[in-house]
């Protein structure tokens, strides 16, 4: 079961202010939106997997799966989830360094 695609989704999701689940949800009082990334992982048998990344930095966590994470991930096999964290480059990017990657990308 080989990894064939690895997409992302921004995902806004708007609040009423002053509503208490707004507050407890995301821990802002007041927030009126809250921003999420999801992450579609798909095989070449056509099973998917989803998941969600953080809440703060969604334009950051992207351009990071989009450019970095998934290029590596793609073509290896999902069954192997356990290993993938230990096959990837210790690489860790610096603020500075994710936004000039996305100054460059978006140009």
């Amino acid at each position: 079961m080989i990894i064939t695609k690895i997409e992302t989704f921004p995902l806004r999701i708007p609040f009423r202010p002053d509503t208490r689940a707004a507050a407890s949800a995301w821990g802002d009082k007041g927030l009126q939106v809250a921003d999420s990334l999801l992450v579609k992982v798909t095989t070449d048998q056509g099973l998917e997997g989803w998941g969600e990344t953080g809440f703060r930095a969604v334009p950051m966590e992207q351009l990071a799966i989009d450019n970095l994470i998934a290029p590596l991930c793609i073509g290896r096999d999902a069954t192997q989830i356990g290993l993938k964290h230990r096959r990837l480059p210790k690489t860790h990017l610096s603020l500075k360094q994710l936004v000039l990657m996305r100054d460059m990308v978006s140009k």
